[in-house]
């Protein structure tokens, strides 16, 4: 919607915006996901985050997410 705006105000669509929209990154490590792509360390010392990675599924519906990878995500 966003970039929708962007266009309609006569701006450039933003690259960034379209990947982001593209849907989610594949699972970088293991096959689960982490914190962030640039966050290997999430299982090892910043364990505390399962909630906010499992929200694509529980609480956006899940579009786009791979269901077996959020299932090891929440067993790791």
């Amino acid at each position: 919607m966003a970039q929708h705006w962007r266009v309609r105000l006569g701006l450039a669509p933003d690259a960034q915006w379209k990947a982001c929209g593209a849907g989610p990154r594949p699972c970088p490590k293991d096959g689960v996901y982490l914190a962030h792509e640039n966050c290997p360390q999430t299982f090892t010392e910043k364990n505390r985050d399962r909630p906010s990675m499992l929200a694509a599924l529980g609480v956006l519906g899940g579009d786009g997410a791979d269901r077996d990878a959020m299932r090891r995500t929440l067993h790791k």
